[in-house]
């Protein structure tokens, strides 16, 4: 495998991290939409993103029921051995069940929602303690809670009531240092409007922390974003953001907030991936996408699914300006 020697990275400042890393973030919910990979043909694709520039990594305590986490654990034991693993940050999720815990239930303690959920506090502690094994790290970069939108119960009618239960255990884990910083993944709660029972509102979040604790570790949300969401990501669907006269977009609460943006699914799984080339241009379709949503959102991390290893190398090519 050959070595980068040379390379120019266009950079994303993360706030909570205080640190430069590239703008393309590595996905691990799955790699071929035809056939299921190995474990080594998975481990192997990680080492090779990292190899070409990728820095940040986003998993998930049930992608590939918990043997994505384990390959990117083995990934960081290999650069440990060359000393780099220092450069690797990683995001991983918890509250959605893996295949196993489905299997053992009583295992996962009570609150699991419709088979596939599981947002009660014991059940979060102890999957971000798993993904803290597989993934043999002393201290994890950032966790976030997986759709807690998903979560909602006939006790617990609505997100927030999801939320106000979950964050103690954040908090907790983060003061006995297991947890750098949380935060929250959501497909569709950041986007629905104030009122409705599925509406993730950050100003909510924050004035409970403000009330709750002196000092808190809430840094990052992730949602999806590209083209074919355009008006619902620019959707002023989050209300009471301070110094707002009225409700901003997702992005202006981050902005206003200093909350770190992850956005995923630029091309909703490849449904809206385009095809062939640009005139006069060197890059792919998919490619001039993938800058153009850059150029509008230059503060934000793209996280780029493995869908496809092709598709996945070309939006690492779009890191590199020049290499041996």
């Amino acid at each position: 495998m050959g070595e980068i020697t040379q390379t120019v990275f266009q950079s994303t400042h993360l706030k909570s991290l205080n640190m430069s890393v590239p703008w393309i973030a590595l996905g691990t919910a799955e790699v071929e939409s035809v056939r299921r990979c190995s474990e080594e043909e998975l481990t192997e694709v990680i080492y090779t993103s990292f190899e070409r520039g990728i820095r940040v990594v986003d998993t998930a305590s049930n992608y590939y029921a918990g043997k994505a986490e384990e390959c990117i654990g083995r990934v960081i034991s290999r650069l440990n051995r060359r000393g780099r693993s220092q450069e690797i940050i990683v995001f991983t999720k918890a509250g959605q069940l893996t295949n196993g815990e489905i299997q053992e239930r009583d295992s996962c303690g009570k609150g699991i929602e419709s088979q596939y959920w599981c947002f009660e506090p014991d059940y979060l502690e102890m999957s971000i303690k798993r993904s803290q094994e597989r993934l043999g790290l002393k201290q994890l970069d950032c966790v976030f809670l997986h759709n807690p939108e998903d979560g909602q119960s006939d006790e617990k009618t609505k997100v927030t009531d999801v939320l106000l239960d979950a964050i103690p255990v954040f908090e907790k884990l983060c003061s006995e240092g297991v947890l750098k910083y949380w935060g929250i993944a959501s497909w569709s709660g950041f986007y629905r409007k104030y009122g409705d029972p599925k509406s993730i509102q950050l100003m909510e979040i924050f004035q409970y922390l403000d009330r709750e604790y002196k000092e808190h570790h809430f840094a990052a949300i992730q949602c999806p974003f590209g083209m074919w969401n355009w008006e619902e990501f620019n959707r002023n669907s989050q209300f009471g953001i301070a110094g707002s006269s009225g409700n901003v977009s997702v992005k202006e609460a981050t902005e206003v907030l200093g909350l770190d943006l992850l956005i995923n699914s630029p091309f909703y799984g490849g449904v809206h991936l385009p095809t062939g080339s640009i005139e006069n241009s060197t890059i792919s379709a998919a490619q001039h996408e993938l800058t153009e949503i850059h150029s509008l959102l230059p503060q934000t991390i793209r996280v780029i699914g493995m869908r496809s290893s092709r598709s996945l190398m070309e939006a690492v090519c779009l890191l590199e300006t020049s290499h041996d």
